[in-house]
C-alpha cells in the first residue's frame, strides 16, 4: 500500500450522502487510478444508510483517504468542507454514485503540467446502473484558452463545455486566492461556480476524451420544476452577474450573459412542460421569470407558456424531452 505524501499532486473530493449501492464502485476507481501521488477526501454529508460504514473501513485501510464526517448540508456544504481539506496541487471533484477512468488523473494533471493550466476539462459519459453508455457531452471546441473575458464567453455563449464541477481538474490555488466556493443551498450551482472559475483562471484547457462516468440512477427521481427551482434559477443568474461585476469584466460580457441567463430560464420552461405541467407551475413561471430574458425566450416556448396556463398538458404534445 502507497504512503500518501504530504503534498500529493491531485486531491480527489468526494461528498457522500446515501450511496451505499453506489459508493464502493466510485471510491474503487479513484484508488485504482495511475496517479499514485493523490488523496482521497470523502465527506459524509450525515449519511442515514451504511455509507457511513463503508467510508470508515476505507479510511481504516487506505492511507491516502481522509474522512471527513459532518452533519447533513447538501452537495455544496460537502465540496466547500472538502476544500477546506484539501492539501493537493490541482482539485477533481467525482460524485459518489459515478466513477472514473482509472488514468484520468494521470492524464489531466500531465495536460495541465505540460501547458501549464489552471482548469483542464474533458468529456462526460452517461451510463446506466449496468454500465451501458446512455449519452456522451462531449467538449464543444478542443484547445488551450485564456481565462477571463475570453473563456467566460465562450462558455456563456454554449461553446465551451457543460457547466459542471465534476470533469475538471482545477490549481488549487484558484479557490484559495479568489475565495472561490459553491453557493449554498441552491439547485443548479454548477453554473454560478463555472462562471467564476474561467473568469479568475489564466489558462484553461478542453480534451476531447472521457473522463468521467456519470451514472443514471434507474430508481432516480426525473427531474421536475418546483417554485424552488425557479426561484433559484434566478438567484444563480443574481450571483453570477454581481460576481462579473465584480471581476469588472460585466461590460464585456453582458450580451452574453443575457443570452445565456435566457437560454437557462427556455431550458426550466421545457421541464415544466414534459416533466411536470399544471396551471399553477405555468403561472408561477410566468410571474418569475425577469421581464429581461421573458422576451428572449423562443416565442413558441412563450406561446406554450401561455397555452399551458388554460390546458397544461397541451404543449408537451410538442416539445421533445430535455
Amino acid at each position: 500500500m502507497e504512503k500518501k505524501s504530504d503534498h500529493p499532486l491531485v486531491s480527489v473530493i468526494v461528498p457522500v450522502y446515501n450511496v451505499e449501492r453506489y459508493l464502493k464502485k466510485s471510491v474503487s476507481s479513484i484508488l485504482a487510478q495511475t496517479l499514485k501521488s493523490i488523496e482521497i477526501i470523502l465527506v459524509n454529508d450525515g449519511s442515514t444508510d451504511g455509507s457511513g460504514e463503508i467510508v470508515n473501513k476505507y479510511d481504516r485501510e487506505y492511507d491516502q483517504i481522509k474522512l471527513i464526517n459532518k452533519q447533513n448540508g447538501g452537495l455544496s456544504s460537502a465540496r466547500n468542507e472538502g476544500l477546506k481539506h484539501a492539501t493537493g496541487e490541482y482539485i477533481l471533484f467525482c460524485d459518489s454514485d459515478d466513477y472514473l477512468p482509472h488514468n484520468i488523473c494521470e492524464t489531466l494533471y500531465g495536460q495541465a503540467l505540460k501547458n501549464n493550466c489552471d482548469v483542464v476539462c474533458c468529456n462526460v459519459t452517461t451510463v446506466d446502473e449496468s454500465g451501458r453508455v446512455i449519452e456522451e457531452f462531449k467538449v464543444k471546441k478542443e484547445g488551450i484558452f485564456t481565462g477571463g473575458v475570453e473563456a467566460t464567453r465562450l462558455f456563456l455563449s454554449g461553446k465551451l463545455f457543460r457547466p459542471s464541477a465534476y470533469n475538471k481538474l482545477v490549481r488549487k490555488s484558484l479557490f484559495e486566492d479568489n475565495d472561490l466556493t459553491f453557493p449554498y443551498g441552491l439547485y443548479f450551482e454548477d453554473n454560478p461556480y463555472t462562471i467564476k472559475l474561467l473568469s479568475v483562471a489564466n489558462r484553461i484547457q478542453t480534451i476531447s476524451m472521457n473522463g468521467y462516468y456519470y451514472v443514471r440512477r434507474g430508481g432516480s427521481i426525473t427531474m421536475t420544476m418546483s417554485p424552488k427551482h425557479l426561484e433559484d434559477t434566478s438567484k444563480i443568474c443574481d450571483i453570477a452577474k454581481n460576481w462579473l461585476i465584480q471581476q469588472k469584466i460585466w461590460s464585456e460580457l453582458e450580451k452574453d450573459f443575457h443570452r445565456f441567463c435566457a437560454a437557462k430560464w427556455g431550458y426550466t420552461l421545457k421541464i415544466v412542460i414534459k416533466r411536470n405541467p399544471s396551471r399553477e407551475i405555468f403561472r408561477l413561471y410566468k410571474s418569475t421569470v425577469p421581464k429581461a430574458y421573458w422576451g428572449k425566450i423562443n416565442l413558441r416556448y412563450r406561446l406554450f407558456c401561455y397555452l399551458g396556463m388554460i390546458w397544461p398538458q397541451l404543449p408537451g404534445l410538442f416539445v421533445k424531452q430535455p
